[in-house]
């Protein structure tokens, strides 16, 4: 979904949510959206002026403020969507210095992980696209096809875009990712810009010792099923998407804890 859909998936979604009754008890909140509801026709074209831009995204931080008080996954995840379509504008190098423009879609979820681990990063991919309804494009894992980095792209300013802006960072810790240079990168990024780190193991044997920081965060493990539903429930609170129902997804499920077991290494 490029930008321009996204905003018009979102203005159908806005005019939806603005009459709810959960707007009488955030005033705040109902101002601020009442503003962006008013921009989307503007939020949609692909050159906006950077003074607009700046205005909107400051909107959308305090609904995001709001939001988090507000029970109502649509609108969370409208304002998930309307904040990555806002991080997507760049300024154009030989356009107007005043102009900012769209130039990809906006990445919503950061898979971490070693090259080596690509069997198990592909397969818990296909298990987040199976429980929520997130498209390919929307999540940057860098071996898995359909998420990979754009073509042009430069690497380094790439990913540490996506690792601090993405709303959802996961992290597949394994014995080889503790020893690749590129995850201890995104993850360290992650956990100094202050947002949430969400730590999946996997291959680590029951009472694994994670370096620095790390060791700090609540982490999940990839073999158990239970507790693979839960990070992907807490994929979809980050985002505002609701799970589908088990069935649809309970052969991933068991794929990754198989594929995770430390028996599997």
């Amino acid at each position: 979904m490029d930008s321009a859909t996204a905003v018009s998936t979102a203005l159908s979604a806005a005019q939806r949510i603005d009459k709810r009754p959960f707007f009488d008890q955030s005033a705040g909140f109902r101002s601020d959206f009442q503003q962006i509801l008013e921009s989307l026709p503007h939020i949609r074209m692909s050159h906006v002026p950077a003074s607009d831009l700046q205005s909107w995204k400051r909107l959308v931080r305090r609904l995001q403020d709001h939001g988090g008080r507000v029970n109502d996954n649509e609108a969370k995840h409208l304002i998930t969507t309307l904040a990555g379509v806002l991080a997507a504008y760049r300024p154009e190098s030989d356009g107007e210095p005043d102009l900012v423009a769209v130039v990809r879609p906006p990445v919503l979820l950061f898979v971490s992980h070693a090259h080596d681990d690509i069997a198990i990063a592909e397969e818990f991919i296909d298990l987040l696209k199976a429980a929520l309804p997130i498209e390919p494009h929307s999540i940057r894992a860098t071996s898995i096809d359909g998420s990979r980095l754009p073509a042009g792209a430069l690497t380094a300013d790439t990913l540490r875009q996506d690792v601090l802006q993405s709303p959802a960072f996961i992290a597949l810790i394994t014995p080889r990712s503790l020893t690749s240079t590129w995850v201890l990168f995104e993850m360290g990024a992650r956990w100094a810009s202050g947002r949430r780190l969400l730590p999946l193991l996997a291959r680590m044997g029951p009472k694994p010792e994670l370096p620095g920081p790390m060791g700090l965060v609540s982490a999940l493990s990839a073999d158990s099923v239970p507790q693979l539903h839960q990070i992907v429930a807490d994929v979809g609170d980050i985002l505002g998407l609701k799970l589908r129902e088990p069935a649809s997804y309970a052969k991933h499920l068991a794929t990754v804890a198989r594929l995770s077991s430390r028996d599997n290494d």
